[in-house]
């Protein structure tokens, strides 16, 4: 029988987190300019951005699409599995379905390298345009969704009622 994801939501610097894979936010020229990534190079880990950099190098354009997925290395972080995921596009648009994409093809490259634990921030919800909800409403359809070996994603947050609106938006209907 294929489990379905269970989502928590939890209020704790993502930084801190332990578990086989990490996703993170990334924009469409992987700079880690911002948010997540920005605290990602603020403990010194240059060389997760000079292989950003690298695999925009090898590329005929010097970005990436919206929705794509890019694996890099772990630096120094608690994850065996480090995937930026671009939720934006080149003028930083976003909405709950480019949400349900990106991450659904990260956690179907996380399942297919036997992850069992996820941990994410919330996406396009910073220099993104979106809501707490907007984002949340694009991790809803993922609820009805198996990706074992993964038993368990887990959002954080830094705020109480950021955990409180995406919590309240993966139960409504």
């Amino acid at each position: 029988m294929n489990q379905t994801l269970d989502i928590k939501v939890v209020v704790q610097d993502l930084l801190d987190a332990t578990a086989d894979c990490m996703l993170c936010t990334a924009n469409p020229w992987l700079n880690m300019s911002g948010g997540v990534n920005a605290a990602i190079l603020g403990r010194g880990n240059m060389a997760i951005q000079r292989e950003l950099h690298a695999h925009i190098a090898a590329r005929p354009v010097k970005y990436v699409d919206a929705e794509s997925v890019v694996e890099t290395s772990t630096g120094d972080l608690n994850v065996d599995m480090l995937l930026h995921c671009v939720a934006i596009d080149g003028f930083y648009h976003s909405d709950s379905a480019m949400i349900t994409r990106v991450v659904d093809r990260a956690l179907t490259l996380a399942a297919q390298r036997g992850c069992e634990t996820v941990v994410m921030p919330t996406l396009a919800t910073g220099y993104g345009p979106l809501s707490m909800r907007q984002f949340a409403l694009g991790l809803r359809p993922l609820l009805a969704r198996s990706y074992a070996p993964i038993t368990d994603l887990t959002v954080h947050v830094l705020k109480q009622r950021h955990a409180d609106e995406i919590t309240e938006a993966l139960r409504s209907a």
